[in-house]
């Protein structure tokens, strides 16, 4: 496990993989950047850990297949 310090480019790295998946959902959700790399200033493994949550979890399959 590889563990580093605080990178300030995390911020803006969820920002780009959130425009993405925006664009790739066609549900309503929420997109969220959590786990440690979301933490200013916290050591942390260097992945972007993401929580998508959907409004209607019925809509779950159509959300990844794209309809």
């Amino acid at each position: 496990m590889v563990i580093v310090n605080y990178d300030s480019k995390w911020p803006e790295r969820f920002l780009k993989i959130k425009a993405e998946l925006q664009k790739a959902i066609t549900v309503t959700s929420d997109i969220q950047h959590i786990g440690s790399t979301s933490i200013p200033g916290m050591k942390a493994k260097p992945i972007i850990d993401i929580d998508v949550g959907l409004e209607n979890w019925g809509n779950f399959e159509t959300s990844i297949s794209g309809g």
